[in-house]
């Protein structure tokens, strides 16, 4: 028997689940932090927006997604 799709299926962490995130939002986090990492100018606010709708959803990842969050704080201060 194969196992569920954990992104197509809810499975609960919180009061998020799983599939209320899609893989474009990872995408768009891992395109913004390799721009920045280049030199490019990014939204900042989108950056951060994305990396604290990861962290609630991903209550694991919420230390790494705070210092992305900490990492583009002054960028958006700067805007």
């Amino acid at each position: 028997m194969t196992p569920p799709n954990i992104y197509t299926h809810g499975y609960l962490y919180g009061d998020l689940t799983m599939a209320s995130f899609t893989w474009e939002e990872i995408e768009q986090l891992s395109v913004l932090l390799e721009a920045e990492a280049l030199g490019v100018a990014v939204d900042a606010d989108e950056a951060c927006r994305v990396a604290a709708r990861l962290s609630q959803i991903y209550p694991e990842i919420a230390g790494t997604m705070g210092r992305i969050i900490d990492r583009f704080a002054p960028l958006k201060a700067a805007a």
